[in-house]
């Protein structure tokens, strides 16, 4: 981003004229048109971010893109300032908006952070473990052991005819897959093993 600044700095307007609002839906459109792989826009909304910033802007909007401000600050002291139960709301919808409308009055605690359709979460991660680490947690009893696949970790929300697909760091990918039983790459063909069940969601590697 520093190296991007000082080549950009003698060729950039030298005033910005992108508001805040403006610069939050063109980010938003960058990652919506990323996840549904629209290349073409995506290039779209960075040429209008790059052709109405500064230098100084397009630094930040660069380490706001790849997610490495270098501030010095983690992500869990920002939750903990903005609100106690910040962290916990985040880590079931990773949803950042969500967590500024909910949690906007600091008095005003989360009763509930619980998983809803159609909202991403936070899936749980494994983590590596030895056969002992394993034998001890399972005080010694039998348990199975299946091979671990190794896919794209996918999140599937249905209710009825209506589906949605996300990522697990919340990127929706429903285009791709399809958002009702005759569109997309996926749902047509996993639709009919759903007939009794009405509303579910599914955590798993997509192959």
């Amino acid at each position: 981003a520093m190296i991007a600044y000082f080549v950009l700095k003698s060729r950039c307007i030298s005033q910005g004229q992108l508001t805040i609002q403006q610069v939050n839906d063109l980010l938003d459109s960058v990652s919506n048109n990323n996840a549904a792989k629209r290349k073409d826009l995506v290039k779209k909304n960075l040429l209008q971010l790059i052709t109405q910033s500064s230098a100084l802007e397009q630094k930040w909007l660069i380490r706001m893109i790849i997610k490495d401000l270098k501030l010095g600050i983690s992500q869990q002291t920002l939750f903990s300032v903005f609100h106690p139960d910040a962290t916990e709301l985040h880590s079931v919808t990773t949803d950042l908006e969500k967590v500024c409308r909910q949690l906007h009055n600091p008095s005003i605690s989360l009763s509930d952070a619980s998983i809803t359709l159609f909202s991403a979460f936070k899936p749980m991660l494994a983590s590596i473990a030895s056969v002992r680490q394993i034998e001890k947690q399972m005080n010694n009893q039998t348990f199975y052991i299946e091979t671990k696949l190794d896919g794209e970790r996918m999140q599937m929300h249905k209710d009825g005819d209506v589906y949605k697909y996300f990522s697990r760091n919340g990127y929706d990918y429903t285009q791709q897959f399809g958002a009702f039983p005759l569109e997309g790459s996926l749902t047509p063909f996993i639709h009919q093993a759903f007939k009794n069940i009405q509303n579910c969601i599914l955590d798993g590697e997509m192959m």
